[in-house]
């Protein structure tokens, strides 16, 4: 099961980075996270909900997870979007803070497979490079429905 807590920025506003915590657990014992204390003094208003449906692209060898990248596409409404998510550890090995880069683009809503021209170009030269002439493809497909809560911290 997973959720997503997204805290509000100075003035009540929604901040312009999203911090997402993903947890792994039973739902037993998230439910019991849902209901802390601390956490439900800090909600802002009630949940919402998503539902995603992702397709997610690599080689057959899986180059571009290895080096930190993740390619999808993401029915958003009767459109589709193009994220290519780039990761960066920031904190050391074994760390759980991580800086993550999300590119994204709009596409048809029939799109089936990425479009790299949608990409910087510094980003597309990456992808290319680690690709190697292989073929990118459809790896797995993400069906999940999310749960958001807003939450606002004592520094804002």
């Amino acid at each position: 099961m997973r959720e997503a807590w997204l805290s509000k920025g100075v003035g009540g506003k929604m901040s312009d980075r999203e911090i997402e915590l993903k947890l792994v657990c039973e739902p037993a014992e998230l439910e019991r996270v849902r209901r802390a204390p601390v956490l439900q003094r800090m909600k802002q208003g009630r949940a919402s909900g998503k539902h995603l449906h992702s397709v997610y692209f690599d080689t057959d060898d899986l180059v571009l997870g290895a080096n930190g990248m993740a390619l999808r596409l993401r029915r958003h409404g009767r459109g589709c979007v193009q994220t290519l998510k780039t990761e960066a550890d920031t904190a050391g090995a074994g760390s759980v803070a991580r800086d993550i880069g999300e590119y994204e683009a709009r596409l048809p809503g029939n799109a089936s497979t990425p479009d790299l021209n949608k990409l910087p170009e510094d980003l597309r030269a990456r992808v290319r490079e680690l690709a190697n002439g292989h073929a990118i493809g459809p790896r797995l497909v993400s069906d999940i429905r999310r749960t958001i809560h807003n939450i606002a911290t004592p520094e804002g």
